[in-house]
């Protein structure tokens, strides 16, 4: 809280006796957060892999994100931030060799990123390089799972969000079922306007569809409903259409 953290140290000596030394460090944000990005950004591109990476990490240290709540897209201005921190976390590390140190880092910024809200093909490209990199260079290691670790995380992490999902399909869900009724009942309704026509008029190949709607009168429905290849129905064989 107040920008403060706590640092202590216990010092013991051979004969068992200990004591706790503690000291309070305030660490604040800078005065101009958009110059000092902008700052960090540039010394990343000039700078060796490593300390590029960690220019990185200060950036979105610095910029602090918020993680978007379910369904919720982050703001475009860290969009932007956390794009550009991508973009210079693959120019400093193109052909560079892998180390367990370096990847792991870089792992925190995909990770970070990806926390952000920022769940798209470039963040996903991210992680698949850093990933085979990884792979490549003989880094996961199960007796040594932190990189596992982060990769896991970071893979889970990219996923939709499981609430969102379950929306998005329930809704769509919903819909064609409406759809399938719909056209079920459209054409039961059209089946018997014709027996019906041809009861009373004969054959019904002359009748044009808006006569034979009329059969059973207004419905509560006077209008297809969209499917799932188009987003309007500009054609209606209803005489009672609700669409103008």
């Amino acid at each position: 809280t107040g920008y403060s953290v706590l640092l202590f140290v216990d010092v013991s000596t051979p004969f068992g006796a200990t004591t706790t030394e503690t000291i309070t460090v305030q660490s604040r944000p800078p005065a101009n957060v958009t110059k000092l990005i902008e700052d960090k950004l540039e010394n990343a591109r000039t700078a060796d892999p490593e300390t590029a990476v960690d220019n990185l990490i200060t950036v979105l240290g610095v910029n602090n994100a918020p993680i978007p709540a379910p369904g919720s897209p982050p703001e475009p201005k860290d969009v932007e931030v956390m794009t550009r921190v991508l973009d210079v976390l693959e120019e400093v590390t193109e052909g560079v060799p892998a180390t367990e140190e370096t990847v792991t880092k870089q792992a925190v910024v995909v990770t970070s990123v990806i926390d952000g809200g920022v769940k798209d093909s470039r963040s996903m490209t991210a992680l698949e390089n850093l990933v085979l990199g990884a792979a490549n260079a003989n880094l996961f290691n199960a007796q040594s799972d932190a990189l596992m670790n982060n990769m896991f995380y970071a893979m889970g992490s990219i996923l939709p969000d499981e609430n969102a999902v379950r929306t998005r399909t329930a809704a769509r869900g919903r819909r064609l079922q409406q759809q399938q009724q719909q056209q079920s009942m459209n054409q039961f309704q059209t089946v018997e306007a014709e027996l019906l026509a041809d009861q009373a008029f004969g054959a019904t190949g002359d009748l044009p569809a808006h006569t034979l709607s009329t059969f059973f009168g207004r419905q509560d429905e006077n209008h297809p409903l969209a499917d799932g290849d188009h987003e309007v129905i500009s054609e209606c064989s209803s005489a009672y259409c609700d669409v103008v």
